[in-house]
């Protein structure tokens, strides 16, 4: 991401073009970013209940 951020300065775009560029690129890290702590939550919550499945057997 930070690439494609060196790449639209250095070819010199207009600098509206450079800030709605950064703010689109922050607002699709969050996203991932978000997306990625969903899934943990979600995959440490079914190993859990594996481990508690494990345990009644």
């Amino acid at each position: 991401m930070a690439t494609a951020l060196v790449i639209t300065i250095t070819r010199r775009r207009n600098i509206a073009g450079i800030i709605v560029f950064t703010v689109i690129l922050i607002g699709v890290v969050v996203y991932a970013a978000s997306a990625m702590e969903s899934a943990g939550y979600l995959l440490v919550d079914r190993l859990d209940r594996i481990a508690e499945a494990d345990e009644l057997n």
